[in-house]
């Protein structure tokens, strides 16, 4: 009945893809795992996107094994997490993580959790200063541009909007600082090197328009928090 129902939908040009997913449920409980995969393909060829159905349908755990469910899988998973497929956004993989941050003599000033999200598409840092300094970033890649984008909005006022790339095993983007309580903005850069001991090594500088040169604002070395050091 379930079966006949979802073919009438399909009579009346209904959401296609779904309903054949909902065939392919129907069809692997009655144990038949051919014409299941059948229906899955023609809801993949159809754009499916439902990927959480796909993945927590238990009818399906009897074909998660087959090629043919696992091409259907990874057909969705792009679909719905492009960024996934391709290489660039995996540029700044080497910053992900938890970390604690001191200066070159060795000062704690802080932690950061560095994280990928928006499937695959972005990666977010919160920091938290030892002076009690707030801060975010959202850092991605423009497939147009070939570029990489970092927004920053600091609780003292500072708003950082740079782009770059890959430079060297590491990050460079360059771009402007704005002072929300001076209102001024100046040009900015910042460098991400990932030296040999793991840490990675973070050097901003401002241009100062006195001098007519660039200063270093803030050099960090972040270091990996290790699970028996967390609180």
């Amino acid at each position: 009945l379930a079966l006949e129902t979802l073919q009438a939908a399909l009579g009346r040009a209904g959401p296609e893809a779904m309903i054949n997913l909902e065939r392919a449920r129907n069809l692997a409980s009655l144990d038949q795992p051919l014409m299941a995969l059948g229906a899955l393909e023609v809801a993949d060829h159809l754009g499916l996107r439902a990927f959480s159905s796909l993945e927590e349908a238990e009818e399906f755990t009897p074909l998660r094994k087959e090629r043919r469910f696992q091409s259907v899988h990874s057909n969705v998973r792009n679909r719905i997490y492009p960024c996934e497929g391709i290489t660039a956004p995996n540029s700044f993989d080497f910053w992900l993580g938890s970390w604690e941050v001191r200066l070159a003599d060795g000062t704690l000033v802080g932690r950061s959790e560095v994280r990928k999200q928006e499937g695959g598409c972005s990666v977010t840092e919160d920091w938290s200063g030892t002076g009690g300094s707030e801060g975010s970033s959202i850092n991605y890649y423009m497939p147009s541009r070939d570029q990489w984008r970092q927004i920053w909005v600091g609780s003292g006022g500072t708003l950082i909007d740079i782009v770059g790339g890959p430079d060297e095993g590491g990050m460079r983007l360059e771009g402007t600082i704005e002072y929300v309580r001076q209102d001024q903005v100046l040009a900015f850069r910042g460098t991400w090197e990932l030296l040999d001991d793991g840490r990675v090594r973070q050097h901003f500088e401002e241009f100062n328009l006195v001098a007519q040169g660039w200063n270093t604002w803030f050099e960090g070395y972040y270091r990996l928090i290790l699970d028996d050091e967390v609180e």
